[in-house]
């Protein structure tokens, strides 16, 4: 899973991180805490201050700090939660673009109904581009009569952003849609994203039922997507 600075957007943390940061004079990847982080559990839970850290924990890569080892604890009993928020729970709000430049969202008649796995990606996340072959695939076996949609959403921006873009579905042969993140406030910060790929398995009545955060396994995927189907 790559990150990548975007601009007017926060920055996208890298999971292949550098073994050493800097912070506050300590060296994060040694023995020492700094003496304040955010809490990452504090923070989730809309507390952004900083605090004096006690505990630490690594996750995909990245680093998250804690006040209390209570705080460690509840994160590492699923972090994925922490980070994007417990399961289920009703997918935010959000509008994007289609290539052509029209503005669209889930709203659309088109996706009542549907189940929907969409897939933040860039253009310059190799992980992202090894994926999209695998959800090429959960579209083409899911989409006749089963309605289970793919939707792809690029964070790339800049003015060859839809080019690159554009590149890439022809040289991947991606057929299910492809959306730009180009609206206020972004999908990125609707979704609270902290890195690509991340995907988002959303049931019919629009909750976020699954979530993946990395290269995900397609048939762990495709087995979350069966579970819906069962239920009907």
């Amino acid at each position: 899973m790559k990150h990548k600075k975007i601009k007017s957007r926060p920055l996208i943390l890298m999971t292949v991180l550098i073994p050493l940061i800097s912070f506050s004079g300590l060296a994060v990847g040694g023995s020492k805490l700094p003496e304040t982080a955010p809490c990452a559990v504090c923070t989730a839970n809309g507390n952004t201050l900083e605090m004096p850290a006690k505990a630490r924990s690594r996750y995909q890569g990245e680093i998250f700090y804690f006040c209390t080892v209570a705080c460690k604890d509840q994160f590492d009993k699923d972090p994925l939660s922490m980070i994007l928020g417990p399961l289920p729970r009703p997918m935010p709000k959000f509008t994007a673009e289609t290539l052509n430049g029209k503005k669209n969202s889930l709203k659309s008649k088109k996706y009542k109904g549907q189940i929907i796995l969409i897939d933040f990606w860039a253009t310059w996340c190799l992980p992202c581009l090894e994926t999209m072959p695998e959800l090429e695939r959960i579209q083409q076996k899911y989409k006749k009569g089963r309605n289970v949609t793919v939707l792809g959403i690029s964070l790339d921006s800049g003015a060859e952003a839809r080019q690159k873009i554009q590149k890439v579905i022809q040289e991947k042969k991606i057929s299910y849609p492809v959306w730009q993140d180009t609206k206020k406030p972004s999908a990125f910060e609707t979704f609270k994203l902290k890195s690509v790929p991340t995907l988002f398995l959303i049931d019919q009545k629009r909750q976020i039922v699954a979530q993946w955060v990395g290269k995900a396994d397609h048939k762990a995927i495709e087995k979350q997507i069966q579970v819906l189907l069962n239920k009907k």
